[in-house]
């Protein structure tokens, strides 16, 4: 490509009235689009880690919880 043919191209999308104007808010939103994608990844990162690794313990802790209170009620004698 020529010199002239390239300052024209800049020339060209450089200057907001003839069509840089466009250009440039395609770009904004295509950023905007980005940092969606990348929030959403890390919203989705974030629930996936607490399905995997903190449900478990939750459930284990409930399970220990029932237990105890289970045992305890053995332990009480009704009707004597």
């Amino acid at each position: 490509m020529s010199l002239k043919k390239n300052l024209k191209r800049t020339k060209f999308f450089g200057d907001k009235t003839k069509g840089g104007e466009k250009m440039f808010a395609r770009k904004k939103g295509q950023s905007t689009l980005e940092y969606i994608l990348i929030f959403t990844a890390i919203i989705a990162g974030i629930i996936f880690a607490a399905t995997q690794f903190v449900k478990p313990r939750v459930q284990g802790s409930l399970d220990h919880v029932s237990q105890e209170m289970q045992d305890q009620v053995g332990r009480v004698k009704f009707g004597q």
